[in-house]
């Protein structure tokens, strides 16, 4: 998202034309598809990324690496609008009729929400949902909203940027000019409008036995019963687990012969 709606609407599908950029057009699209294949659940790349070894990378985190094949190919696109005289194709109108129909459809859950948010209130009455108050419902309602119009927003600027660009007369002032700044405000917006920060009373407590701890000599701790490692880094300390890592089988056989009987883990783990 923070590499910009309009550049995937409107540059990206111009990295095409860029024949001196051709190799690496197709090295970056394919990397892009690849790396969301898995949060998109795609058949054919999910079965690849489960093969043995390849499935020793978390995949979840190459949304990155489709963030930073977006930036890429806009550049192509940019740069070919930029340094050629455009000629207009007729596969142009493909990705323009794309830029309508999201924007359409973004219009569409504008007032028609997705399930479950529309129906919210009566989940909440009848108990089905029991972790989100009644007074959070309007706000939850009007964030979606005020999502999916930005959304529509983006793809009519995208849609328009398209019907100035196939102008013989509009392509290389507009390109110089006025996507820089709109690719930009883009990605300004995106940013504007995240909010990552947690309020501090919200945070870990201090622990009076961790505090302990973290003031004996350097050493691995191994938490049973408890949180997660996240809660012994607010003390400074190293969990043997690591955080968030990928454990070798034997390392696994071990800590299972030495376990105690009792514990349990669960089934992703």
């Amino acid at each position: 998202a923070y590499a910009g709606l309009i550049a995937v609407l409107w540059l990206v599908p111009l990295a095409v034309q860029n024949r001196c950029r051709r190799k690496e057009t197709v090295f970056w699209a394919l990397l892009a598809v690849f790396a969301l294949g898995w949060t998109l659940n795609a058949p054919g790349i999910v079965t690849i990324q489960r093969l043995p070894l390849m499935n020793m990378l978390s995949y979840n985190r190459w949304v990155f690496a489709s963030a930073v094949s977006v930036l890429v190919l806009t550049a192509f696109g940019l740069e070919h609008l930029w340094e050629n005289p455009f000629r207009f194709s007729r596969w142009f109108l493909v990705p323009m009729f794309l830029c309508l129909l999201f924007c359409g459809y973004c219009l569409f859950r504008t007032f028609a929400l997705p399930e479950p948010v529309a129906t919210l209130p009566t989940l909440i009455q009848s108990g089905k949902i029991q972790t989100i108050a009644m007074s959070d419902v309007a706000l939850i309602q009007k964030n979606f909203r005020f999502c999916y119009a930005t959304g529509a927003v983006l793809a009519g600027i995208a849609f328009a940027a398209w019907s100035i660009t196939i102008q013989e007369k509009g392509g290389r002032p507009f390109a110089r000019i006025v996507i820089p700044l709109v690719l930009l405000g883009d990605l300004y917006l995106f940013a504007v409008l995240q909010t990552r920060q947690s309020d501090p009373d919200l945070y870990y407590p201090r622990i009076r036995a961790l505090e302990r701890l973290s003031h004996e000599p350097p050493g691995r701790m191994l938490g049973i019963g408890c949180l997660p490692p996240s809660l012994n880094q607010t003390h400074g300390l190293q969990d043997i687990r690591g955080y968030d890592g990928v454990d070798p089988e034997p390392y696994v056989s071990l800590l299972n012969a030495v376990g105690d009987p009792s514990s349990t883990s669960p089934a992703y783990a």
